[in-house]
């Protein structure tokens, strides 16, 4: 886990600020680990980004 944290920062930094990137790590390891499954190779194309619309209260 650590290694790819250390490789998704390190890749988003590259593409974000340095904010944004160090809160969007974990939720991209945590995205990639959840599909993972032991000794097949890792399907990528199973990590989608969906937009959600909450509803606000007024």
């Amino acid at each position: 886990r650590e290694t790819l944290i250390q490789i998704a920062r390190t890749s988003l930094r590259t593409k974000l600020s340095m904010e944004n990137a160090d809160i969007l790590t974990d939720i991209v390891v945590d995205a990639v680990l959840a599909i993972n499954e032991s000794g097949k190779p890792t399907d990528l194309n199973m990590v989608e980004i969906m937009e959600m619309q909450h509803r606000t209260e007024a």
